[in-house]
């Protein structure tokens, strides 16, 4: 549902939460968006590939997912666990 065509519509300042479905919303296209600030930010308690990301301790384990380490490292997004 959330996309690179539906992102282009939004408004600059947007913050975009999502708390439903990881994959409603399309991660590498709204990657480009964070990055260049076309959006204002993203908070979410989902990720779109999510399956064995959540409920452990990663804290010494980095990401092996690109875009979910591109998404911790952007200082306009906020995830965190259901």
């Amino acid at each position: 549902m959330i996309n690179k065509d539906s992102l282009a519509k939004m408004k600059k300042n947007v913050i975009l939460c999502n708390t439903s479905r990881g994959n409603i919303v399309k991660t590498a296209d709204i990657i480009p968006f964070l990055r260049e600030n076309k959006i204002g930010g993203y908070v979410a308690d989902v990720y779109e590939n999510e399956g064995g990301v959540y409920f452990n301790d990663r804290s010494n384990d980095p990401p092996r997912d690109p875009e979910l380490a591109e998404l911790l490292m952007l200082n306009n997004v906020l995830l965190s666990p259901h």
